[in-house]
């Protein structure tokens, strides 16, 4: 049976959408907290082209939707990275606690990709596999990528 979002919002708060030029973890003014877009049949491409981890992975209960458990969770291929996974954090430790979370980090790190945690109204967390190769380029993007993290990732191209 496919999942659907159902009374899920966390993603109208949590990503950044180019289109409508909303910023992350801000809500969205067209969504109802709790109910969905109001106009959601003319919601933005890159809304209708998201799905989280949660909606991807049956095997997890309703406890780790992401408006309960606080983490929007989803993967990304990043220009430079490559294939990444995102994780937006909406209740201070969720990514800690949260057991999809868990899952997924290290689902990704025996993977090889990296792992962005983004916490509103703090610095994000890039954790990068220990056979992962640095190089100066990609330091200086990591650490340019930091100072504005929640700018920089957005749904959207």
């Amino acid at each position: 049976m496919k999942r659907v979002c159902g009374e899920c919002t966390a993603c109208c708060k949590s990503h950044g959408v180019l289109s409508i030029d909303k910023e992350p973890f801000s809500w969205c003014s067209d969504c109802t907290v709790g109910v969905g877009w109001k106009r959601y049949e003319t919601r933005p491409e890159e809304c209708k082209d998201f799905v989280c981890m949660w909606l991807l992975e049956p095997a997890e209960d309703e406890s780790e939707r992401p408006d309960k458990s606080g983490c929007v969770i989803s993967a990304h291929l990043d220009i430079l990275l490559g294939d990444v996974l995102t994780i937006h954090e909406l209740m201070p430790g969720a990514s800690d606690s949260s057991r999809l979370a868990q899952k997924s980090k290290a689902w990704a790190m025996a993977a090889g990709l990296p792992i962005w945690i983004f916490r509103e109204n703090a610095r994000g967390t890039v954790l990068v596999p220990k056979d992962f190769v640095v190089t100066e380029g990609v330091r200086i993007y990591l650490l340019s990528c930091d100072v504005a993290m929640h700018r920089y990732y957005r749904l959207g191209r």
